[in-house]
């Protein structure tokens, strides 16, 4: 079993708001900042190298607007919850909230060709404040 960790994958400030233009929130509270790769006891089963998710829905709820995402070949995180990066969320509803979906709730998308985005890794002790925001990739139309 390996350490109690939260590590993210980030989204920079460029790339957020390149994806905020394409996926406009539909909720006053805006995060769009990282993917969450492995929390609580977990092993990482990959390179902390910067990885590529491809969007490939959307998630709208009354309380959450998320983005699921492909990465590692998969829609699904080692624990089974889709990938994901949450867009926004109604006002009380923490951004954690938007792990709450299935798979089957995912929209997909009618957009042409998806967004990739690239995203920069981190790694942090579990319930530590996150930065502000960290350098990463710029979604593309690729």
């Amino acid at each position: 079993m390996g350490a109690v960790l939260t590590i993210n994958a980030m989204l920079g400030e460029e790339a957020c708001q390149r994806l905020l233009a394409q996926f406009p929130p539909r909720h006053p509270n805006v995060f769009c900042r990282h993917v969450t790769m492995a929390y609580r006891d977990c092993d990482l089963q990959w390179s902390l190298k910067p990885q590529l998710a491809m969007v490939i829905g959307e998630v709208v709820t009354s309380r959450f607007y998320t983005l699921a995402l492909k990465l590692h070949g998969s829609h699904l995180r080692p624990d089974g919850r889709p990938w994901h990066i949450t867009v926004a969320t109604a006002d009380g509803v923490p951004p954690a909230a938007a792990q709450e979906f299935d798979s089957n709730e995912v929209r997909p998308l009618n957009r042409g060709m998806p967004p990739i985005l690239s995203l920069m890794f981190i790694k942090r002790p579990a319930k530590q404040p996150m930065p502000e925001h960290q350098s990463s990739g710029v979604p593309s139309h690729a």
